[in-house]
Order: structure tokens, then C-alpha cells, then sequence
């Protein structure tokens, strides 16, 4: 496995409650508890090793985001990072304004919001599931 920056684990220890960071790191931890199945005495089963759900997600929020196809993320210092994952997530929003535009779906610029959240969150679980496949390819 790769290593994870440590300014990336910074910048994403330290996102306050409500931002971009954050939220993706909750879509995360659901998707966690997704993957949880339950064993022969009915209890549920945890399949992400010592960690707990929160702390999961955490490590794969900065394994994605340790990338280094993520546009160097982390050689500007700990402020990057937000702003990175703001102009990803706006972009995302942006697409699917199109998309709503082009073929006349309702919906307002939250729930584009909370779609490009969604978005960034399901990139960073495919990455880090993607990497795990060719771990155990290897």
C-alpha cells in the first residue's frame, strides 16, 4: 500500500463540522458500515481491520487523496488541500447543473452540492478498493 501524506492527514484531522472535508468523510463512514456484514451469532462482523467506522473513513479519504494524481495536493501547504476538494466538488456540481439543465430534471444547486459530495466521496472509496485488488493481485 501506499504511503499517506501526512499534510494530507493533517488537513483532514483538523476539517471543522460542516465542511467539504467532513462531509465527504461521513458519506465515507457509511459506506463503511455498508461493507459490515453480520457473522454466524448475528453480531456485525467488522471488515476494515482495528479501526472504527469514523477512522476508517479517515484512512480512506487520505489514501485517495494521497494520490499523486491528485494535482501534487499537499506541495502548497495545509490549505490546499480544502481548496482542492472545494474546486473538485464544485466541479462535480457543476457537471450535473449541465446534465439537469440539458435534460429539464428539477432540482437547485444544494442538492447539486450534495451530489458532487457523493461523487468525490465514491471516487475516493474506488480508489482505495481499487488498490486493495491489486494488493492482493500482486
Amino acid at each position: 500500500m501506499k504511503e499517506i501524506s501526512a499534510v494530507v492527514f493533517v488537513g483532514a484531522t483538523g476539517a471543522p463540522v460542516g465542511s467539504d472535508i467532513h462531509s465527504i468523510r461521513k458519506r465515507l463512514e457509511l459506506k463503511v458500515l455498508d461493507g459490515m456484514e453480520k457473522d454466524s451469532s448475528g453480531r456485525f462482523n467488522a471488515t476494515f481491520g482495528d479501526f472504527e467506522p469514523d477512522m476508517k473513513a479517515m484512512h480512506i479519504f487520505c489514501y485517495a487523496m494521497s494520490n499523486p494524481n491528485w494535482c501534487l495536493v499537499g506541495q502548497y501547504g495545509n490549505s490546499s488541500m480544502p481548496n482542492f476538494v472545494n474546486d473538485a466538488v464544485e466541479l462535480f456540481a457543476y457537471t450535473t447543473w449541465e446534465k439537469r439543465q440539458q435534460f429539464r430534471i428539477g432540482g437547485n444547486a444544494q442538492s447539486d452540492w450534495e451530489h458532487g459530495l457523493d461523487m468525490f466521496a465514491d471516487y475516493c472509496f474506488m480508489e482505495y478498493n481499487s488498490s486493495r485488488e491489486k494488493n492482493k493481485a500482486a
